[in-house]
């Protein structure tokens, strides 16, 4: 599976982006990641006014694991924002299209 994260710094963690910079926070996640069974693709700042960081990895780590990693990060005080998302294959999909039976109408359709 792969994981998408985004997310923005507070003012805390920007400082603390600014003093030790964005790469040191690379070597932690990687570490993190490669101890749980995955592999840290890539950690990249972004140039937006909404968020600082992307961050992609895949592996088979479970969910739980992300959410209890998440509570620890926020926990810090450094993160204002997190958003983590399970990436999907097109093919896997379709699959799942194909061997289920979603839900076609709209609410109130007879």
């Amino acid at each position: 599976m792969r994981y998408l994260a985004i997310g923005r710094y507070n003012a805390q963690g920007a400082a603390g982006i600014l003093k030790d910079g964005l790469t040191s926070r690379k070597e932690v996640l990687k570490e993190f990641t490669e101890r749980e069974g995955g592999t840290l693709i890539g950690l990249w700042g972004v140039e937006s006014a909404d968020y600082d960081f992307v961050i992609l990895s895949e592996g088979d780590i479970p969910p739980a694991l992300w959410a209890a990693n998440s509570l620890g990060q926020r926990s810090m005080g450094h993160i204002e924002v997190l958003h983590t998302y399970t990436l999907v294959e097109t093919e896997d999909v379709d699959a799942a299209l194909k061997a289920s039976n979603p839900v076609t109408r709209a609410p109130g359709d007879a």
